[in-house]
């Protein structure tokens, strides 16, 4: 069930876990450390420059 206080932030409380409701909890659990793990993916690859090396860059040869 949604918590009740932050469900808006996609929190959800488990009253009671035990092992009749083990998989009822695992799948959504699961479910969303995917979608944390895609979006932290997303933005660190957008952070790096949309997942591209970076160029060097030389300094200018002064001789």
């Amino acid at each position: 069930m949604p918590h009740p206080a932050y469900g808006a932030l996609s929190w959800i409380s488990v009253v009671n876990p035990g092992e009749r409701t083990t998989d009822t909890v695992v799948q959504p659990l699961r479910g969303a450390h995917d979608a944390a793990r895609a979006r932290f993916a997303r933005r660190r690859s957008a952070a790096d420059g949309g997942g591209r090396t970076p160029q060097r860059c030389d300094p200018p040869d002064r001789t």
